[in-house]
């Protein structure tokens, strides 16, 4: 008997029994089989290890930047805040004034000026077709001159306001309240004018403001 392993008989090749293996408890072999077959014994120094690590982290910077530019560019230019309320009067002047008007007021949000081109009214058969179809309108109309303190074009600056005004006769009441009737605002950085639908109510003494984009 040898120290490595027994011979066998008839010249065949030798058995060898490996004692350092049999040395190793049944937990430890299988530990470090699954390492081998699960590959998490990659063999990376420390050195690489960081230099991995480093890479890639600046690579997550890098996509975050490139994604926070990518924001910053499409909020740039003019950003308004459009918004309209019917149901509005005139007192005070010295002027007797019993007509009922729309309000229509564009702010300026952005970083940059634009020019406020016209105010016009859109009528839709309801609410589904104006939010589907934009060009499918019933009825369109521009309010001549309506704003004499601010006449059009007018430059919006960032951080400035326009108000403009229409009036609310019968005809305006009834489009309001058989369909959806819109309040538009042409300018110039929109190919598409930005609309607000006017809602009347009951009584003209209160109609809430409506600044929700259509």
């Amino acid at each position: 008997m040898h120290d490595r392993g027994t011979q066998l008989s008839g010249g065949h090749r030798p058995y060898v029994v490996d004692h350092a293996r049999q040395l190793e408890s049944p937990k430890q072999s299988l530990h470090a089989d699954s390492q081998r077959s699960s590959g998490y014994d990659c063999g990376m120094t420390a050195a690489e290890f960081f230099t991995v690590t480093t890479a890639v982290y600046a690579a997550i910077v890098a996509t975050f930047v490139l994604v926070w530019d990518i924001v910053k560019w499409a909020m740039q230019g003019p950003n308004l805040r459009v918004e309209v309320q019917s149901g509005m009067r005139l007192y005070g002047g010295g002027v007797p004034n019993d007509r009922t008007y729309v309000v229509l007021r564009v702010t300026n949000r952005g970083d940059r000026p634009t020019t406020i081109t016209n105010m016009g009214y859109l009528l839709y058969r309801d609410d589904w077709v104006a939010k589907v179809n934009r060009n499918g309108t019933m009825f369109k109309a521009i309010v001549p001159d309506p704003s004499p303190n601010q006449p059009l074009p007018y430059t919006l600056a960032p951080g400035a306001q326009w108000v403009g005004v229409g009036w609310q006769d019968d005809e305006i009441t009834r489009m309001a309240r058989g369909g959806c009737l819109m309040c538009s605002v042409h300018h110039s950085h929109a190919n598409k004018p930005v609309r607000r639908q006017i809602i009347v109510h009951d009584s003209a003494e209160f109609s809430p403001v409506n600044s929700q984009p259509q």
